[in-house]
């Protein structure tokens, strides 16, 4: 009667430590299973997209980069957010793409493509940014397609080989760009607008305001300086020809050394307004620009006798003058810019200063007026 109970209680034994062995395979694979289903966080990207009519649109390039990674979303505020720029210019031989990675508390990266078709560029870039901001992107996009919306992209006359600087497999991706440059993604994927983008447009204006020093010759007696406020509206994209690039800047310019009195003295306070039809470059440009200006020149007599007495008198006249000058841009961290503006000018109205009763001419207009204008300005 005592070997049956000896033996159950073995069996149970057994079983026991049978059942406690497959709870514990189903409890680890489950939490191996749910940590596999958990969610990566999401990698916030401020975007901004710069390149030519030609190219894909700003909304193709950002799917681009999207459909390499999952974990990339679109951040609608720029605080704490990765910053990618990419700016797209036409050159001779194709185009020049530009990549820069802004992150917070690390160094500024920048990376550099060149291409005869806009859209290898466009998808060399994508293919970088992703790799840059998260290391488990893909290298392949998910199934071909044509997007919709995406413009026709028609490269230059001329040719030239593809050079990547930064990823290597950057130009691995761009071997076959016809179907990947046309690669649609699902249609529920999220669209987050950063401050910079507008809807189906690729030249986003930009807004710059600042301050100038100025020196000039515009008077024939000696030359003047001073400063003012600038205010300027530009076109970002790689367009040379009519691009949108213009500036007002308003200026008080002052005669430093007037010498020793008897003297009259001058000062100028002017409107400048300009328009440049040539630009060449993105964040380092140079453009030619047609310039108006628009003021009050005033004259002041000091130290001069009349009758035994010593007389001042002021007299104030409209001042303009048309011209040219040159302006070279650099664009620092898409926010910072510095300039500067030689130019030549040709008075449209002459202006000469007398003290009376004599018909001397002490002071005029020059015929033909320089100046060269110093700025610096925050770029919205």
């Amino acid at each position: 009667m005592s070997s049956p109970i000896v033996f159950s209680v073995l069996c149970n034994a057994l079983c026991a430590s049978r059942i406690a062995t497959a709870t514990l395979v189903l409890v680890v694979s489950g939490f191996a299973r749910a940590e596999e289903a958990a969610p990566a966080d999401p990698i916030l990207v401020a975007f901004q997209y710069s390149a030519p009519p030609s190219c894909p649109v700003e909304e193709r390039a950002f799917k681009l980069l999207q459909s390499r990674s999952e974990r990339v979303v679109r951040a609608e505020d720029e605080s704490g957010a990765q910053r990618l720029l990419v700016d797209i210019a036409a050159a001779p031989a194709g185009y020049h793409g530009t990549l820069t990675v802004i992150r917070p508390d690390a160094a500024v990266e920048r990376r550099s493509m060149k291409g005869t078709n806009c859209a290898e560029v466009v998808e060399a870039l994508a293919l970088t940014a992703a790799l840059s901001i998260d290391p488990n992107a893909t290298l392949t996009l998910s199934s071909p397609g044509q997007d919709e919306g995406t413009s026709p992209t028609m490269s230059p006359e001329g040719g030239g080989d593809n050079d990547v600087d930064g990823v290597a497999d950057a130009q691995e991706s761009t071997s076959a760009p016809s179907s990947a440059t046309s690669a649609a993604l699902p249609p529920d994927t999220p669209k987050r607008r950063f401050r910079h983008s507008s809807s189906g447009s690729s030249t986003p204006l930009r807004t710059t305001l600042g301050l100038v020093l100025g020196f000039a010759r515009v008077m024939d007696n000696t030359s003047h300086w001073g400063g003012g406020i600038s205010l300027s509206f530009s076109e970002p994209g790689g367009r040379v020809l009519f691009p949108l690039d213009a500036h007002i800047t308003l200026q008080a310019l002052f005669d430093p050394a007037p010498g020793e009195a008897p003297r009259i003295t001058t000062r100028l306070l002017v409107a400048q307004l300009s328009y440049c039809p040539i630009r060449i470059g993105l964040n380092l440009s140079f453009a030619a620009c047609g310039r108006l200006d628009l003021g009050a020149l005033t004259a002041q007599s000091e130290g001069f006798e009349e009758s035994g007495l010593e007389t001042e008198s002021q007299v104030t006249r409209f001042y303009a003058s048309a011209g040219m000058e040159g302006r070279l841009s650099l664009l620092l961290a898409d926010h910072w810019t510095l300039w500067a503006a030689p130019g030549l000018s040709f008075p449209l109205t002459e202006r000469q200063f007398a003290v009376e009763p004599g018909p001397e001419v002490l002071v005029s207009t020059a015929d033909v007026a320089w100046n060269v204008t110093l700025g610096f300005g925050w770029t919205f």
